[in-house]
């Protein structure tokens, strides 16, 4: 028999008129938990806020924050280690169409409490798409 999992999920659209009309915001939340002796990871926090154009520029753009709060279980931790903390991470990314069927999305994220230790970890990277 399977133990019993659970996820809420909440989605919230929010127009707004103080850019353009086409501009638009997006923020989702959601929470994660298993049973601790079914999961490692077996609670995690995530939220997010998207803002669609807020920059005046010519080509569409987007920005996006995001948060994430993973805690790991005690019953996976090994015998005489020491207790985990929550893992806490943060990013930030902006997505702009730089020309036609190309997209780059420079992004930065933070890291508190790495692997459940107490060390934290910034990343810097970006991601290229390209659509046909």
């Amino acid at each position: 028999m399977r133990a019993p999992t659970g996820r809420l999920v909440i989605l919230v659209w929010v127009a707004l008129s103080v850019f353009a009309a086409h501009t638009y915001s997006q923020a989702a939340i959601a929470y994660d938990w298993s049973p601790p002796d079914v999961n490692r990871n077996n609670t995690v926090l995530t939220a997010g806020l998207r803002f669609n154009e807020p920059l005046p520029l010519p080509i569409h753009n987007t920005m996006s924050l995001g948060y994430v709060r993973s805690q790991l279980s005690s019953d996976f931790r090994p015998n005489g280690a020491t207790t985990w903390n929550a893992e806490h991470g943060l990013e930030f990314n902006v997505l702009l169409d730089i020309a036609p069927m190309v997209l780059l999305q420079p992004v930065v994220q933070y890291y508190a409490n790495v692997g459940g230790g107490s060390g934290s970890a910034v990343v810097v990277g970006f991601r290229t798409k390209v659509e046909f």
